[in-house]
């Protein structure tokens, strides 16, 4: 068959097996091994950067397929996914999520993106995940929401850290709104669980 094509624009690289071997495996670390070396500012993304050297070197993968599972193909079912969740837990007509779901996976913005800037077009897939998750734990204030919301909003930071700072921004103005006008008999409480989530 056919070998996978590699997605080379933007700010992002091509790199070659015997390269991507040594990328960023050893995290966490300060230095990056490929090159000339240079210093590692996005050690945040490590959770994302090293499993590329993880799959080329242990089970011989192309940067091409690593690329795929590791941005690509989160890219289609956490947009997918995550928006159907959100807009079904706002809209109770099946027909507005449905329009919604494909509006969102298909505005030009998000596909421009993902054919350029991989990280950032992750991060903004995952963002109707993550807003799901933090309206759930503030409406349920339960432990497994609340492991749920972080989890996926650390995944969200690691794929892009800019995309998730000025999402928890949105967030925290929805707590507040949240506790101003549609919990308000509980607010310590509910500030509190909120609170924990941005920690």
């Amino acid at each position: 068959g056919q070998p996978c094509r590699n997605n080379a624009r933007g700010d992002w690289p091509f790199l070659f097996k015997s390269t991507a071997e040594t990328l960023r495996i050893y995290y966490p670390t300060t230095w990056l091994s490929y090159g000339l070396g240079m210093f590692a500012i996005d050690a945040s993304q490590s959770l994302t950067y090293a499993p590329y050297g993880v799959f080329a070197k242990y089970f011989g993968f192309s940067y091409a397929l690593s690329e795929r599972i590791i941005h690509m193909w989160p890219i289609v079912i956490f947009s997918t996914f995550g928006s159907y969740l959100l807009l079904n837990h706002m809209f109770k007509n099946k027909k507005a999520v449905f329009i919604g779901v494909l509006v969102y996976v298909f505005n030009t913005f998000l596909l421009q993106y993902e054919t350029s800037f991989l990280t950032l077009s992750a991060a903004i897939a995952l963002a109707p995940l993550v807003m799901f998750l933090f309206i759930k734990l503030l409406e349920k204030q339960t432990f497994k929401w609340l492991c749920l919301a972080i989890l996926f909003g650390y995944i969200q930071s690691a794929y892009e850290f800019r995309a998730f700072y000025v999402m928890a921004i949105a967030l925290f103005f929805y707590l507040i709104f949240f506790i101003s006008f549609i919990k308000n008999n509980q607010r310590i409480h509910t500030l509190l669980f909120g609170l924990l989530f941005f920690i």
